[in-house]
């Protein structure tokens, strides 16, 4: 006889995984979107950009700061903040140093038809599962 499935999910979630998983997809176009089961997505190409959207969603979901971003990759808050607001798209320089620095971080960027994502792995602390979390620092360069 199976346990309650109440119980099986409370013991699961309890004690049986090292990764969580965070995942924002954008859905462009204006139809309802497709259920996740028919959106195939792939990596995102080095040559494709990123977009502001995505990028703060890549923030929030490592859990970084804006200040944290601009120091990894060494491009202005105000660059950051306007890209990330809509006010301005960088230069395809900048945006695959944002792009990077989030990546080295443990973001995964993905697309598919009509969507556009990103993806990121954290270890359960205590876990003994290796941590894809960037050292955040309290730190602050002005320079």
């Amino acid at each position: 006889m199976a346990p309650p499935a109440q119980n099986l999910d409370q013991d699961l979630c309890a004690n049986d995984w090292n990764y969580s998983s965070g995942i924002r997809i954008f859905h462009f176009g204006d139809g309802q979107p497709p259920p996740l089961t028919a959106t195939g997505f792939l990596p995102m190409p080095q040559e494709r950009q990123l977009a502001g959207c995505v990028c703060q969603a890549a923030r929030a979901l490592l859990d970084v700061t804006q200040a944290w971003l601009w120091q990894n990759a060494k491009v202005s808050r105000k660059t950051i903040n306007d890209f990330e607001n809509g006010y301005a798209r960088p230069k395809a320089a900048l945006n695959l140093r944002l792009r990077r620095a989030l990546e080295r971080a443990g973001a995964q960027f993905v697309y598919g038809e009509n969507v556009v994502g990103v993806i990121v792995y954290k270890a359960k602390p205590g876990s003994g599962a290796p941590s894809d979390q960037p050292a955040k620092s309290g730190a602050v360069n002005h320079n």
